[in-house]
């Protein structure tokens, strides 16, 4: 009887022993498994570029983006960011819209980027861009950026100043329609304009003029137009409009390091006017950094024509280029947004930390 408790309680023993170094080895993998993860975490931490895309205010849900919206957007944006953007107007429209310039990071900061979109009405998907961009780095400023700093911390040492929407009035006629115009006169002669018939493709301003041919560097060394129309009247003179104007003061108001208009529908970064020496080198490195954020590819040689990259370049002397978004025709479908962002969405945190 002692020999038989004996073997059941050696065989006892042993199956807690076994079950003992079982435990260890699970707790083992358990304990690897953890510190596995634990790395992974802070190594992701460091190479996270951001982290969140809430989209709690800029709806990207809709299938256009108008100016109330965008107004709309500014305000909750300025509301809930108030120690990231500042805001204030460079100017109104010929229909009394309100040109909107948003400053993201410190205002003060040693380093500026001048980024306007919209020049063109029917273009009225990059401002959906720009202002996406924008409540991305408000929302990620604590985040670790592209160059191993904080979101905050780059546009601390390089701010942007924001056009996001430079012609509203055509925007409202492309999307709405001339009938939402405010005042009675300018429908009237809107409606007698070339162009009139086919309001979505609408590019100039609420008088009839091409705003992207009112500059007077090149001014009216192209005329396709004798008179106002849907597109490419340079104007009777250069700056006759209020949004260029507006346009003028505000790309005068700092220095700029670097300057980007935001147009459509190529997929490419057109820089190349014919500048020398140092304006050279620093357009062509704008360009060069633009095409490593984006993706596109370079644009042809372009001739001065009264554009506003043309005088941002020669009258300023501050390198500005050309993104062309898109690859079809304007106004851009919707099922184009996402390709858009994917390509877009970096521009502005990686761009500024090129000039930190």
């Amino acid at each position: 009887m002692g020999v038989v408790v004996a073997v059941v309680v050696a065989h006892v023993v042993d199956v807690v022993e076994q079950t003992r170094r079982k435990e260890t080895k699970t707790m083992k993998k358990i304990i690897r498994l953890l510190s596995i993860c634990m790395i992974l975490t802070i190594l992701l931490g460091t190479m996270t570029v951001y982290a969140v895309d809430n989209n709690d205010i800029v709806d990207t849900s809709n299938h256009t983006y108008t100016f109330q919206e965008m107004e709309e957007d500014i305000k909750l944006l300025t509301e809930k960011h108030p120690d990231k953007i500042s805001v204030s107007t460079v100017g109104t429209s010929v229909d009394g819209r309100a040109l909107y310039q948003v400053v993201l990071g410190n205002k003060n900061a040693k380093n500026a980027i001048y980024i306007q979109s919209t020049i063109h009405g029917r273009e009225w998907m990059n401002t959906w861009i720009m202002l996406e961009q924008l409540e991305l780095c408000c929302d990620n400023w604590n985040m670790i950026a592209p160059h191993g700093i904080t979101y905050g911390e780059v546009f601390n040492n390089c701010c942007i100043y924001l056009l996001p929407m430079v012609n509203p009035d055509g925007v409202t006629i492309s999307q709405l329609g001339i009938e939402a115009i405010n005042r009675e006169e300018i429908r009237k002669n809107l409606y007698n304009m070339p162009g009139a018939n086919n309001p979505k493709r609408w590019k100039a301003n609420a008088d009839g003029v091409d705003l992207n041919r009112q500059f007077s560097y090149g001014w009216n060394t192209r005329i396709d137009v004798n008179g106002p129309a849907s597109e490419n009247f340079n104007g009777l003179k250069a700056f006759t409009e209020p949004e260029a104007l507006a346009m003028k003061s505000a790309m005068a108001q700092r220095e700029f390091v670097a300057a980007i208009t935001y147009h459509s529908m190529e997929g490419a970064i057109y820089w190349d006017l014919g500048q020398t020496g140092v304006l050279r080198d620093k357009v062509k490195a704008l360009a060069t950094h633009c095409h490593n954020i984006t993706g596109y590819k370079y644009g042809e040689v372009s001739p001065c024509k009264g554009l506003e990259y043309n005088y941002m370049n020669f009258v300023e002397n501050t390198p500005m280029v050309c993104i062309e978004t898109g690859t079809v025709q304007c106004p851009l479908p919707y099922s184009q947004f996402n390709k858009l962002w994917k390509e877009n969405h970096m521009l502005f945190v990686a761009l500024a930390g090129c000039y930190q």
